[in-house]
């Protein structure tokens, strides 16, 4: 049985995690400080115990400068021993629908196992990269003040100008970033005058989670980053002016049943309807979304926070 965690229940999830991910006790102790919050994380029950468990933290995706209600599918995680029996599928059919109630649009998560979420509406959609720095000769920012944050939001979203599709971030985002990277994960943070590279050691060397003007080598570890629409007609409604005019579309969603509907797209309006049309499977419902802005102004969505 999968529900909604009850608060008193964070040492229970905290637990989880720690077994299931290899982060520092560090790491956790400031994760489940900073973003944990009960009314977030799903949880699946086996005898009254909570067996598995994920986090979906809010923020905000502008596309083409039009912003939906976004969620991050952080921390799925479920104890070894009952793996493979079914309870991440439990946590994504009960969490799903309460995102669609909830005025979710579209969530993202980071796979680090291929083939996990598909069947349940995923699609690959971004490459997270991390990249060698090539520049040795950098200056680190000694302070975390309200101008080191400032500078960092001004030269992200210069960089975000030109870009379709991206996250919008927030001071509070910035700040636990800043904050994290410098005193939890022992990295720094390189500047130029108009760049920066956010930076983890590896190996004796400096590993750019996120860098902008200032000059990177070759790729070291690169994520799949996954999305799923949860709200179809919202979505078409909000980008109806991208779509061509004429276009109809019929939806299978096998978790969100309101999903499944008929729509024909026209003046840049959008209308339910009932025409006979071949049916389109979210992900790749999902798939054509972000593939309307892929090319020229592109696609950047990243959250170096998860480092």
């Amino acid at each position: 049985m999968a529900r909604f965690s009850y608060d008193g229940e964070r040492h229970i999830i905290k637990d989880l995690w720690s077994v299931c991910f290899d982060d520092t006790p560090a790491f956790v102790d400031w994760n489940f400080d900073k973003n944990y919050s009960s009314e977030n994380t799903v949880v699946a029950e086996v005898d009254n115990k909570v067996v598995s468990a994920m986090q979906m933290l809010p923020f905000a995706m502008q596309i083409k400068n039009i912003p939906l209600s976004a969620r991050g599918i952080w921390g799925v995680s479920t104890y070894p021993e009952y793996r493979n029996k079914g309870k991440v599928r439990e946590l994504f059919e009960y969490a799903m629908p309460k995102l669609y109630s909830d005025g979710c649009e579209i969530c993202v998560l980071v796979a680090a196992v291929s083939g996990m979420y598909e069947k349940f509406g995923f699609s690959k959609n971004f490459d997270i990269n991390f990249h060698r720095l090539a520049d040795k000769n950098l200056r680190y920012a000694e302070n975390t003040d309200d101008e080191l944050i400032e500078r960092l939001d001004r030269i992200y979203k210069s960089a975000m100008s030109n870009v379709a599709i991206y996250v919008d971030r927030t001071y509070d985002y910035w700040q636990k970033t800043v904050y994290a990277l410098k005193n939890i994960a022992d990295g720094q943070i390189a500047l130029t005058e108009d760049g920066y590279a956010l930076l983890y050691s590896e190996n004796g060397e400096w590993i750019a989670s996120e860098a902008f003007g200032i000059k990177t080598a070759e790729i070291t570890n690169s994520y799949p980053l996954m999305a799923r629409v949860i709200n179809v007609k919202s979505v078409l409604e909000r980008l109806a002016d991208f779509i061509e005019d004429g276009t109809v579309i019929r939806i299978k969603d096998d978790i969100i049943a309101e999903n499944n509907i008929c729509c024909r797209i026209s003046g840049g309006k959008v209308t339910e309807c009932n025409l006979d049309v071949a049916e389109t499977d979210i992900s790749d419902f999902t798939n054509m979304i972000f593939d309307l802005f892929r090319e020229g102004e592109g696609i950047y969505i990243h959250f170096p926070l998860d480092i």
